[in-house]
């Protein structure tokens, strides 16, 4: 630190003040750092002279603006944008042997005017009051006063809205403020932010980065993403490649690179590519990207890296939606053997397109295909030279599915050759719902899915990949794969996402986690990181309604410590989960758990078959999960990081009533539906319906639902009994009403014909009249057909008066 103090006369003296700010990084590591002080604007702080009822002790608000991540983030609509993330953190100190608290706390931070702040993604911790969003600033409130050595953070993060050269700046400047008593001036700390936009590494999408394949000699094309304006370079085993290939404005780029090599040499040691970018004093250069392995294979009949199964889905929650799968095995490497295709219920009528390999023997050599699939023989087809793509058209294919190729003389169509044979698995398997945990669900839906009683809509689900080139988790860019991420369960999107609560990504090998969130009234969640081998991540999601008690009973979470273990409340209390860290965590600790949390508080019981079970997904630092109990029992959980606790509901559990419906008369011979509907919204599920009536066979059906409904049908007149009795396992209820049966009406005839008279011409605006007159046309005693009658009409283009 330099001051500049002017020219001194001999024997001149003075004093330079500077106050010392520190930080407890962890144990026995402390960062302090100097800043210069105006004598006219800060109080002096010799303790030697400040003595007395006037003296002043120093006191500070650490104050810091930390970016935490820059991730670039691609989308189909704008190209490259940003996900910034960065977070506000205080500490208090007061050397006043009173040690008096803070008060009136409050944190203003004005973020980048092409930052779209997501305002559904900020942690308070302790948990503060989100004040105002205006003019470009947010302000949060902490209403409780701040004791010496407490410390807190906001955390939250934004996205860029334009696009942003590289070597671009962000820049955003928080101030915090705050009261002590006894004091009359109100404090204030600044902590500004500046970072710039970094060359980020491609990123590969087609074969996805890390992928094995194994394919054909050919020529294979790379495609991928990267910063607009750059150009790619591509290595193999280390070796440059001559050609570049510029990225366009959509951030995809295409490398057609050739594969030529010996019959000797069959595998790439590693094909990489590089970002860079001219500019007029020098050429700045991207890290590598993630590698490709590609497996070249003389002996293999079909390229399972261009071969596709695809098709629309015909039943189940997917119908109507059209799908492409590739055949990758349980590693996760393309492969024509022991390939796994998770086909979703209703996958059937699809179409197998091969694209089969040259044979390598001899010239004006053809190759023949044959397919078995659920025990029904596809072919045998013929492809000319060799290469090229058939299409085979499938009816069913749930099980095994062989695929046999052999090379043979163009001329002869003798075997030329050895033939080969590849299986592989075509499974049934079920995607994921966004479900309320109050309500349940089972695993009745079609094909063995889940069936969730109540699955949401208007929820955003985000699929997020591991890319640690750039930066760790980032939004999987599914607009390259002609899919939409975030989706909104029961949004309409191109690829089909329309059912109830319903979500699906179709990705490539990798790790993956989902971000539930965005609806009011319910609490985000974040999964497991999910590991695909194959295509598809499906995950069911119990979101768990937020309560708003205001004196909830309180637990902590650390990765160090659960407290307390055991906490036993009233039947109908909530219970709030917060996970923390302390004062003394490593900075480079919570950047960690910030980004790969450790903790998720579930309970034993499975929140999919019970309705009292609890799932808070993984909680980052400051993040806050609640849950009502409304029944008594003993609810064991853990939290992810070793530790078990214990929640003892005590108390009765709140009765159920039943809304029982159903037609008050009926005739001889027909069926008649009664319904029960259960009330709290909240009783444990399943529940046990048991339908009793006068001279019908009891029914007894058990549910994971609050309805039920029961058809029953009398063969002879007179007033009957309908009972039914709901039983869950802590309240039984019983309710009856009474249907009058009657002997059958006379039977229902239809009128004989219909003829429409009117003008067969009108003119626009004019009121025209029409008349529908049926045979006969006149009542009697006998009539052919019976009343009343119901005349709908309908006109194109008009209004009916």
């Amino acid at each position: 630190m330099v001051w500049e103090l002017g020219q001194l006369a001999v024997g001149q003296s003075g004093q330079v003040m500077a106050l010392v700010r520190g930080w407890l990084e962890a144990a026995n590591v402390f960062t302090a750092w100097l800043e210069p002080v105006d004598k006219q604007q800060w109080r002096e702080c010799d303790l030697l002279d400040n003595t007395g009822e006037g003296q002043v002790y120093p006191l500070t608000m650490d104050f810091r603006n930390t970016l935490l991540s820059l991730k670039p983030v691609w989308s189909e609509l704008r190209g490259l944008d940003w996900e910034i993330q960065y977070q506000l953190k205080y500490r208090y100190n007061n050397f006043n042997p009173a040690r008096p608290r803070a008060h009136a706390l409050a944190i203003y931070d004005r973020f980048w005017p092409e930052l779209e702040w997501n305002s559904d993604d900020f942690v308070t911790s302790p948990r503060m009051t989100f004040y105002a969003h205006e003019s470009g600033a947010l302000v949060w409130e902490n209403p409780a006063q701040v004791a010496v050595g407490d410390a807190g953070f906001v955390k939250f993060r934004g996205l860029t809205t334009e696009p942003l050269a590289i070597g671009g700046t962000f820049r955003a400047e928080a101030t915090i403020g705050f009261n002590v008593a006894g004091v009359d001036d109100r404090f204030t700390e600044y902590a500004p932010l500046t970072t710039s936009v970094p060359l980020a590494p491609p990123y590969f999408t087609e074969p996805a980065g890390g992928a094995i394949a194994h394919i054909c000699y050919s020529q294979q094309p790379l495609k991928g993403l990267a910063q607009p304006g750059t150009t790619i370079s591509y290595f193999i085993g280390g070796w440059k490649q001559d050609l570049a290939v510029p990225v366009g404005d959509d951030g995809r780029f295409k490398i057609p690179m050739t594969i030529n090599v010996g019959r000797d040499w069959n595998r790439s040691p590693g094909i990489q590519a590089i970002a860079y970018q001219a500019t007029p004093t020098e050429t700045l250069y991207s890290d590598y990207s993630q590698w490709l392995t590609l497996w070249v294979d003389p002996n293999i009949g079909w390229d399972p890296l261009r071969s596709t199964w695809h098709g629309t889905v015909k039943d189940g929650p997917l119908a109507g939606q059209y799908l492409t799968y590739s055949f990758r095995d349980a590693k996760g490497a393309y492969s024509t053997n022991g390939w796994q295709i998770p086909g979703t219920y209703g996958f059937w009528d699809t179409r197998l397109s091969l694209y089969t390999c040259r044979c390598l023997i001899l010239d004006d050599v053809d190759r023949k295909v044959t397919v078995i699939a659920d025990g029904t023989t596809y072919g045998p087809y013929t492809v000319p030279g060799g290469e090229g793509r058939l299409d085979i058209d499938i009816a069913t294919a749930h099980r095994e599915v062989s695929i046999q190729t052999v090379c043979v003389d163009a001329e002869t169509g003798e075997p030329v050759g050895e033939p080969t044979e590849d299986f592989g698995d075509v499974l049934i398997d079920p995607d994921g719902f966004v479900f309320d945990i109050d309500q349940g669900g089972d695993y009745s839906g079609a094909g063995g899915m889940f069936n969730p009683v109540q699955a949401i809509s208007g929820v955003t689900v985000t699929a997020y990949v591991s890319a640690p080139l750039h930066g760790g988790w980032i939004p999987w860019p599914a607009h390259v794969y002609s899919q939409t991420n975030p989706q909104v369960t029961d949004a309409t999107y191109p690829d089909g996402i329309t059912t109830t609560g319903y979500f699906a990504f179709y990705t490539p090998p990798g790790q993956y986690y989902l971000e539930v969130q965005g609806l009011p009234g319910y609490q985000s969640w974040r999964s497991p990181a999910i590991t695909v081998t194959n295509q598809i991540v499906h995950v069911n999601v119990p979101y768990t309604p937020w309560t708003g008690d205001d004196a909830p009973y309180s637990v902590t979470v650390r990765t160090d410590i659960l407290t307390p273990t055991v906490l036993t409340i009233p039947v109908g209390s909530t219970v709030e989960w917060r996970s923390e860290i302390t004062a003394a965590t490593p900075f480079s600790d919570y950047v960690q758990l910030t980004e790969n949390p450790a903790l998720r508080v579930q309970s034993a019981r499975d929140p999919l078959a019970d309705t009292r079970a609890f799932d808070a997904g993984y909680l980052e630092p400051g993040r806050v999960y609640r849950r009502q109990f409304n029944w008594p029992g003993v609810y064991p959980y853990t939290d992810g990081a070793g530790h078990s606790g214990v929640i003892v509901v005590e108390g009765a559990a709140p009765p159920l009533t039943v809304d029982l419906g159903g037609p008050a008369t009926g005739y001889v011979g027909e069926p008649l539906t009664f319904s029960a509907a259960v009330a709290p919204p909240t009783a444990t599920l399943p529940i046990t319906y048991t339908w009793q009536a006068t001279g019908q066979t009891p029914q007894v059906h058990r549910r994971f639902a609050l309805t039920d409904t029961a058809t029953f049908t009398w063969t002879s007149a007179g007033p009957r009994a309908i009972t039914v009795t709901v039983q869950n396992p802590y309240t039984t209820v019983t309710v009856s009403q009474e249907v009058l049966i009657t002997s059958a009406p006379p039977p229902c005839n239809p009128p004989a014909s219909v003829q429409i008279a009117g003008p067969v011409t009108m003119t626009v605006g004019v009121p025209t009249t029409f008349t529908a007159t049926v045979t006969p046309l006149t009542e009697t005693t006998s009539l052919p057909f019976t009343f009343p009658l119901t005349y709908t009409w309908r006109a194109t283009n008009n209004e009916l008066r």
